[in-house]
């Protein structure tokens, strides 16, 4: 209509959707029919629903297993947008990393707060599958202006942190459940190994040299070959059956880009069977068969929207879930 005149419409967009008025200044929703949404986090609850716990730009949303409708949990100051850690150790409990540290028992609609952990941004929040109690967590915290990361670790379930890396990321940390005090950790341009349960770490001794000059992103134990398995941003796929000392390229199967690199990792899991999966950035997701290597199961994929992650259900052989920037949440099942 008319700028300025009783026809007049606007429409605005952000991060909660988009809004419309037409009266020069009350706003309504008008999000019906839109589905892409970015999605921050998400974990699958160990109960027998399967229950599914996303964190959207505009709060979180829960959905079961067998349930084909997202539904809105209420509004919490302090989560309502957090990165979310389900707990092994007490099925249908789940830790979140906001603007506070808390936990919740009743798959997401309520939340009690244990702590505060000052960040700008959450890079890792993991729980101990091992250990329980012991969680690690590593924030972007701003000093004089700029942005700088550390690493905190909890024994008490967050009630209260230790700092054990300074200016440094972790990327990734991963448990031997046959030996419970053996853990590895990936930080840039290194990797550790603790042998008292993640008291104390070791940097294994030359291992950057190892991956072609790629950098890696991400890391996995397998538990029944005790195999390491370490994703990259331009080589693919490594693996190591000697603890870490060395790794061995395993990239067959997987897209090259222009000039023979590989597409950068973004993920590495195990489903309920045991069977490991990758996510590649804006390529794919991939699953390792034995004596055939990589092979694509993206039937249905789009491509444009790449997974950011993917997250096994842990009583589903074959069902795994990919959050994505823009197309909300992908469901697989590889059965």
């Amino acid at each position: 209509g008319s700028p300025g005149g009783p026809s007049e419409t606007v429409i605005a967009a952000g991060q909660r959707g988009v809004w419309r008025s037409t009266d020069g200044g009350d706003w309504a929703p008008s999000s019906r029919g839109i589905t892409e949404r970015n999605v921050g986090s998400l974990v699958v609850i160990g109960n027998p629903q399967g229950t599914v716990l996303a964190s959207f730009d505009d709060g979180l949303m829960r959905i079961d297993r067998a349930g084909d409708t997202w539904r809105r949990l209420p509004r919490q100051a302090g989560f309502e947008a957090p990165v979310l850690a389900a707990d092994p150790h007490h099925p249908g409990r789940v830790y979140a990393l906001g603007d506070d540290f808390g936990v919740s028992e009743d798959q997401g609609k309520t939340w009690t707060t244990l702590s505060h952990l000052p960040n700008r941004g959450v890079d890792l929040l993991k729980v101990d599958p091992v250990h329980p109690g012991v969680l690690y967590a590593s924030v972007q915290i701003e000093i004089v202006s700029q942005d700088y990361s550390f690493t905190f670790r909890s024994v008490d379930g967050g009630v209260h942190w230790r700092e054990i890396l300074s200016d440094e990321t972790l990327i990734d940390v991963v448990f031997d459940p046959a030996h419970p005090n053996v853990s590895f950790r990936l930080r840039y341009g290194s990797l550790d190994r603790s042998d008292d349960g993640g008291a104390t770490w070791t940097p294994l001794p030359d291992f950057g040299g190892q991956f072609l000059g790629a950098n890696p992103t991400s890391l996995l134990f397998e538990p029944r070959s005790r195999a390491l398995y370490l994703g990259t941003d331009q080589r693919g796929v490594f693996r190591s059956t000697d603890s870490g000392l060395t790794f061995r390229r395993v990239a067959a199967g997987l897209p090259r880009l222009p000039g023979g690199l590989n597409p950068p990792v973004a993920s590495l899991v195990l489903d309920a069977g045991g069977d490991l999966y990758t996510a590649l950035w804006y390529a794919g997701v991939y699953q390792l068969r034995p004596g055939l290597g990589w092979t694509g199961v993206n039937n249905g994929l789009s491509l444009a929207s790449s997974p950011a992650a993917l997250i096994a259900d842990p009583e589903q052989p074959g069902l795994l879930y990919a959050p994505t920037y823009g197309a909300s949440v992908l469901r697989l099942e590889d059965r």
